[in-house]
């Protein structure tokens, strides 16, 4: 059993990190496309790097870490649907499109 939580505390840690990866990603992403604050994600208490465990990880560590990468995949998941809606934006936007063409794709026709 001890296997166990040591694995488990090991994947949830490295869940943390990988969304931690992300989290910075699309703040590069968001300095290319700003969005109004109001439709970005919250941000979390735990500053990048500071989640590493003190004492033998307990299975509720785990899951507590569990926890808060998922609070930040959906604070991206929210981030990147306002980052969407500002593509679209520019997209439609005659005048910005020229300025912004080189950043977007065209859009797939749907049938």
């Amino acid at each position: 059993m001890p296997e166990d939580l040591a694995r488990l505390a090991d994947t949830a840690l490295k869940l943390f990190n990988e969304t931690k990866r992300l989290r910075r990603d699309l703040q590069i992403l968001l300095k290319r496309f700003p969005v109004p604050e109001d439709e970005l994600g919250r941000f979390y208490a735990t500053p990048p790097g500071e989640h590493i465990y003190k004492h033998d990880p307990t299975a509720s560590d785990a899951i507590n870490v569990i926890r808060e990468a998922r609070a930040i995949i959906e604070s991206c998941e929210r981030d990147l649907s306002a980052i969407r809606n500002r593509i679209d934006e520019i997209a439609e936007d005659v005048h910005s499109r020229e300025d912004f063409k080189h950043w977007i794709k065209p859009r797939p026709s749907r049938r």
